[in-house]
């Protein structure tokens, strides 16, 4: 009889336990319920504002992290270039290689890589002039709420300030220009009748094919350039 009744409270225990359980249970899950939040017009176009800027900063360090990275496999290839000449037995050939097409390759890519940042950095800035003239039109008034974008396009003193050719890292496309030429001489001399027998006959246009084609390159990265310094200069948004 003892045990039946002792079987009978664990029981009992046992079912007021998973009772209250089941009820923390159900209570947190009510707690955590999403809660349906309204936004107005003018707090989406402002979080949409904030977000925009905050791409914009961090187009503005990768600016920067490109030209730092770029700058240090520049100095790599030229150290690598250069010592090869000043070796025991200067290797001419492979010098003019690093040189030639490895340096002139790397300035164009990072310059190129710096121009898609400049172009993220653009558009969204446009974005958000066309933003700030949204939300002028929400909230009308004397004092323009937001005005950034604005400013730096139609105020002469904000132009003045920070023109829009500043910051560009010019010396990827000189470079270029400059080991292209050292390159091809390096490689005239270096592809000799001794080493090359086969090669030796066309070195000479075949060092002009590829320093025209890399010319043609640097070319091309200039142009693209003067397009992104026209998006930039323009005051419509």
């Amino acid at each position: 009889m003892k045990r039946i009744l002792l079987i009978g409270l664990l029981a009992t225990a046992g079912a007021c336990n998973a009772a209250v359980a089941t009820g923390q249970v159900f209570q947190n899950s009510a707690d955590h319920l999403p809660v349906q939040k309204t936004m107005s017009v003018d707090q989406i176009v402002l979080e949409e504002y904030k977000a925009l800027r905050a791409e914009i900063i961090l187009c503005l360090g990768n600016r920067v992290t490109i030209v730092s990275l770029g700058f240090a496999a520049l100095g790599a290839l030229l150290a690598g270039g250069l010592g090869l000449l000043g070796s025991a037995k200067p290797q001419l050939f492979i010098s003019a290689l690093i040189i030639g097409v490895g340096v002139s390759l790397t300035c164009l890519y990072v310059f190129d890589v710096w121009t898609v940042e400049s172009r993220r950095l653009a558009r969204a800035s446009y974005h958000n002039c066309y933003l700030e003239n949204k939300i002028e039109r929400l909230l009308p008034g004397e004092v323009k709420p937001l005005e950034w974008e604005h400013k730096w396009r139609t105020n002469e003193t904000y132009k003045s300030i920070l023109p829009s050719d500043k910051g560009v890292p010019w010396i990827f496309l000189f470079v270029p220009l400059v080991s292209i030429v050292g390159g091809s001489i390096l490689f005239v001399r270096g592809a000799n009748k001794e080493d090359y027998p086969k090669f030796y006959p066309w070195r000479i246009p075949f060092a002009l094919s590829v320093a025209l084609l890399l010319l043609w390159d640097v070319f091309l990265h200039w142009e693209d350039f003067q397009n992104l310094k026209a998006i930039w200069d323009s005051t419509v948004c």
